[in-house]
């Protein structure tokens, strides 16, 4: 079995030189989960002897505005620090700012110096106008040359709608086609106003026309990466995502929400949902007309605060810890029939018959379903007395 170390990898950082995006080998280069390279200061996935190496490169590529090749050493699971050539390579804004450096990775099997890989890869990402797109990403790149109306398109910005890339015309006509129409003038519209300098990034959330004719969602993100002297735009590039599983989800939770808002809201009981803590963060209306307090006035309340006037089936005051929802919470557990009263605003006193049930989720503690027996209660004392 092959079991020998990859020989190429790409990370992006930000301007506090913490890592942003790599490619899908980076995780075995550096022997580590993508989620943990994403966020950490990139100094610390090289030998510390090379963190200064590293830096200069970074800031030679910043201050000179090109891509600059340094000898990095990387530990590696594999045994011995894995030797690299490092090319660091500035990613300009539509103002002509680098504020972080993109660096393409690639194994060395020879002597320290820099190798011709190295050299060559450099040439390459030299003429990347927009390095956001990193390998394994499933991103599709656009790269339009204003002047003369090129516009190159990778594999995979074709693949997401069907396409091969040679199938698709070199210039704007193609992207314009493919665009949804009720979506290309929203479209249009953001993109001169990035071209005029009108917004800092052209990014936008739009449906796009498949081959098979069904529609696929495209996050589409790009900026003005050249401009003359004049500040009228040169070339232009940016990235495809296709987010249509995202927007399809978050479809159908909206819809889930509706269904979820109209049964709550429909319910002959009072429903309240409470967070961790046990306080209020969202009740229904008929939660409103028992206890007599808007939704604003109940949650603004503290669950322990003097506002809450709130005692036990024998008239004792009831402490937080015993409130149906809070029990529901803390022992994992749905709470039936319990029973407490609470005084409305205009001093009369509800007893309630409560039932909780705990919710997981980080943001809630619990869901809470009551109805007012004071009025049953009050004829079965009479009942009694009878």
């Amino acid at each position: 079995m092959n079991t020998a170390p990859p020989t190429h990898a790409i990370l992006s950082t930000d301007a506090e030189s913490r890592v942003t995006a790599v490619s899908a080998d980076a995780s075995d280069v550096f022997g580590k989960r993508v989620e943990h390279l994403i966020g950490h200061f990139v100094t610390v996935l090289v030998t510390p002897g090379d963190v200064a190496a590293l830096a200069g490169a970074d800031r030679a590529t910043l201050e000179g505005g090109r891509s600059t090749t340094v000898r990095l050493h990387v530990p590696s699971g594999h045994g011995a620090a894995l030797a690299f050539d490092a090319t660091a390579f500035a990613i300009r804004d539509a103002v002509g700012r680098a504020p972080a450096p993109t660096m393409s990775l690639r194994r060395t099997e020879g002597p320290d110096g820099t190798s011709s890989d190295a050299d060559d890869a450099g040439e390459r990402f030299e003429g990347v106008r927009l390095q956001t797109v990193v390998d394994g990403a499933q991103l599709g790149t656009w790269d339009w040359h204003l002047p003369s109306g090129a516009l190159r398109f990778n594999d995979r910005w074709a693949e997401m709608l069907g396409y091969q890339a040679s199938e698709l015309s070199p210039d704007l006509s193609s992207w314009k086609k493919l665009v949804h129409p009720d979506d290309l003038p929203r479209t249009l519209a953001i993109f001169t106003e990035h071209l005029e300098g009108h917004r800092e990034i052209y990014s936008t959330e739009h449906r796009m026309l498949h081959k098979d004719g069904r529609e696929v969602w495209i996050q589409d993100v790009g900026r003005v990466t050249e401009r003359d002297d004049e500040g009228n735009p040169i070339r232009a590039a940016g990235i495809h995502l296709d987010i249509t599983a995202r927007m399809t989800a978050e479809a159908a939770a909206r819809q889930h929400l509706a269904k979820f808002q109209t049964l709550f809201e429909s319910q002959p009981l009072g429903v309240a949902v409470t967070d961790p803590g046990g306080n209020l963060v969202e009740v229904n209306s008929r939660a409103e007309e028992i206890l007599g307090l808007d939704m604003t006035e109940q949650t603004s309340r503290e669950i322990d605060g003097d506002e809450w006037a709130i005692l036990r089936a024998d008239g004792s005051p009831m402490p937080p810890e015993e409130l149906a929802s809070v029990i529901a919470r803390r022992e994992g557990r749905r709470v039936n029939g319990a029973e407490m009263a609470v005084r409305q605003p205009d001093g009369t006193w509800r007893l309630l018959l409560v039932s909780a049930a705990p919710v997981d989720h980080p943001d809630y503690g619990g869901l809470s379903s009551y109805t007012d027996v004071t009025e049953i209660k009050a004829h079965e004392a009479r009942y009694r007395t009878i």
